[in-house]
């Protein structure tokens, strides 16, 4: 073997160690957002089930529970639209149980929506519905 033959076998062993772990962090990066974004569905699921039925809970502690969660994990728009929203008091004021109202929700599910990475803009907002069943009980 010439000295040409060995950079060249050089040069190909370093591309492809390069270009495996320019892959490794690429694909790693994207399983930890990928993954990040699931566990915020989840608990922006999870905070949406108690909000739409939060005049039948018996146990606050659930609510809470969720809502400590969103602390960690929301992003800090949707936080302060479900503060904005009264589903968490301000410092210093006693909690009121909010009306499930239509509205609001939909105010914060379109800050959730944006967290998550959806497309919303402001004309869309006029059309988006939401509605919540109430359950007979």
């Amino acid at each position: 073997m010439n000295i040409s033959s060995w950079g060249s076998s050089a040069i190909t062993i370093i591309s492809v160690l390069l270009g495996g772990c320019v892959t490794y962090f690429v694909q790693s990066t994207f399983s930890k957002k990928d993954s990040l974004r699931r566990k915020k569905q989840d608990i922006y699921l999870e905070f949406l089930e108690r909000a739409t039925s939060i005049h039948s809970l018996k146990n606050m502690n659930e609510y809470w529970d969720t809502i400590r969660k969103l602390y960690l994990i929301a992003d800090i728009n949707v936080m302060v639209t479900i503060v904005s929203m009264n589903y968490i008091p301000q410092k210093g004021e006693q909690f009121v149980r909010p009306k499930a109202e239509d509205e609001p929700l939909k105010k914060i599910i379109l800050a959730m929506r944006k967290d998550l990475g959806y497309k919303t803009d402001d004309k869309q907002y006029e059309k988006f519905k939401f509605v919540h069943w109430r359950s007979a009980d």
